[in-house]
């Protein structure tokens, strides 16, 4: 069975991923709203991606850096 800490760990913010992709963050939004990057909404304010889904954006993005 998967901890609820090593569950989280399979997520992160828009700030995470925008860092992770080297955009900004409003870049990763605007994703999320285009449909080209899957989010879930926790509450009203945060939102959290799949670390598997960036990875898949980081490979079909024009604009997503490698690092």
């Amino acid at each position: 069975m998967t901890s609820i800490r090593e569950a989280a760990l399979d997520f992160m913010t828009v700030t995470e991923a925008a860092a992770s992709l080297g955009i900004r963050a409003g870049s990763v939004r605007a994703a999320i709203r285009r449909g080209r990057l899957p989010a879930t909404r926790l509450g009203d304010r945060v939102l959290v991606l799949d670390r598997g889904d960036v990875e898949a954006y980081r490979h079909t993005s024009r604009r997503g850096v490698p690092r």
